[in-house]
Order: C-alpha cells, then sequence, then structure tokens
C-alpha cells in the first residue's frame, strides 16, 4: 500500500529538472555515480525495501543502514500525502 508520492513542483524546487522513471535495464548504467538524496518520509519507518533491480529481489534494511549503503548526501522534503 502507497501512501505517498513524489509531489512533482517539490522534487523540481530542490533539483531544478523534472523527475523521470527509468527502464529497469538501464538502471545500472544511468546510475553510476548518481547522488543520493533520502526524502524524509522513510524515517517514519524501523526498516525498508529499497528498490533492489527486479520485481522479486529485495532486502531489508534499517533507516541507519540505507543512510550507510546509499551513501546519501541529504534528507530532502519531495513526497506528499504521507504525514498522519
Amino acid at each position: 500500500n502507497i501512501d505517498d508520492y513524489l509531489e512533482q513542483s517539490a522534487f523540481f524546487g530542490w533539483m531544478c529538472q523534472i523527475l523521470k522513471n527509468i527502464h529497469a535495464k538501464d538502471v545500472r548504467r544511468k546510475t553510476h555515480g548518481v547522488v543520493v538524496y533520502l526524502d524524509v518520509s522513510l524515517k517514519r519507518f524501523t526498516t525498508v525495501f529499497p528498490a533492489c533491480g527486479s520485481g522479486n529481489s529485495a532486502i531489508e534494511l534499517t533507516i541507519a543502514e540505507l543512510e550507510t549503503y546509499s551513501n546519501y548526501v541529504a534528507w530532502i522534503d519531495v513526497c506528499k500525502n504521507w504525514q498522519a
């Protein structure tokens, strides 16, 4: 159940570009050297299951592990409708 979504105008405000999804087969090629930002809406969870490249693969990470493994640069607020 997805209870939030990226707000295009907020994303544009942070990144100065339009949000685009990429095809799964292009992820590795197009994300080499990418800068990672984490949305503050994730902080409400004890663990998360980040995208792992295919529909049948997943790993469970704590927020601290997500911060470590993603090499994120900042927490940002670009999701909408997630607050209780």
